[in-house]
């Protein structure tokens, strides 16, 4: 696992352990959910989309811990 990937790997597991009361967090394996990633248009990796309402919000800002949150909430 790169640098970038494991450092995200973390903050995903303290956002998911932070947050398991509020919020279902799924993660999908690509190579096994092919028809999942072309649905969704992921085209790199680590992708967040957020459902609120059953709308798609897509994130893109840098994956911090605050801006997740900030996502997520606002």
């Amino acid at each position: 696992m790169n640098r970038i990937l494991a450092y995200f790997s973390e903050t995903w597991n303290e956002l998911k352990n932070k947050y398991m009361k509020e919020v279902t967090f799924k993660e999908f394996d690509a190579d096994k959910n092919q028809p999942e990633v072309k649905k969704n248009k992921i085209q790199g990796f680590p992708t967040l989309h957020l459902y609120k309402n059953g709308i798609k919000q897509v994130f893109n800002k840098e994956r911090t811990m605050a801006n997740i949150e900030e996502f997520i909430f606002n």
